[in-house]
């Protein structure tokens, strides 16, 4: 295998564990949102709920985005919308805005959705290109994000550390890890 392709498949699974390490990191800290919002279970639940409602939105829209907009653009979009929706999830918790962590949940889904239907069609395309199979690999990925997420998660709970401070690092993490990988994806979907 040479250094590129192999340059390539790490750029590919380092940006498939982003979203799992993302979403798990805020899914574990769960009951001190629910606390820091004042929400009860049922209202809670509705907040939680955008997060559902972006991701269908990422999901269904994703296809006509990068027919329209081509998809490097389409992934960097559905980064930077992961990215400001952990963001504003971070702002909502300080003012204990219910309304914004809703906002702050719905664009962080649908960065994901389009993240996922992104690196799936590229996925594809570079395990075509490259003649070997991937995708088992690169879903386990997705998988080996969350168990991160989680595992950190639980720490910063269990060490009592500042929720902001936890998604700060999260969002840091993930934009050093995306500008050192975005320009080494195969971008293989254009070559097929």
């Amino acid at each position: 295998m040479s250094s590129s392709v192999l340059r390539q498949k790490v750029a590919l699974f380092a940006l498939m564990f982003l979203p799992g390490f993302a979403w798990s990191s805020w899914i574990t800290r769960t009951p001190l949102i629910r606390d820091t919002l004042h929400a009860s279970t049922e209202v809670f639940g509705l907040i939680l709920f955008g997060f559902s409602c972006g991701s269908m939105v990422g999901i269904l829209w994703s296809g006509k985005l990068i027919n329209k907009y081509g998809i490097r653009r389409v992934a960097l979009a559905g980064f930077m919308l992961l990215a400001v929706g952990f963001l504003l999830l971070a702002v909502a918790l300080l003012l204990a805005n219910q309304q914004m962590a809703f906002c702050a949940l719905a664009l962080f889904g649908m960065g994901l959705g389009m993240i996922d239907i992104v690196l799936n069609i590229e996925g594809a395309a570079f395990e075509q290109h490259i003649n070997q199979v991937i995708m088992t690999t690169l879903h386990g990925f997705f998988s080996l994000g969350t168990l991160v997420g989680a595992l950190i998660g639980m720490g910063m709970t269990a060490l009592d550390i500042s929720i902001n401070l936890h998604f700060g690092i999260i969002i840091i993490l993930t934009a050093l890890t995306l500008a050192l990988q975005f320009t080494h994806m195969p971008w293989a979907s254009a070559l097929v």
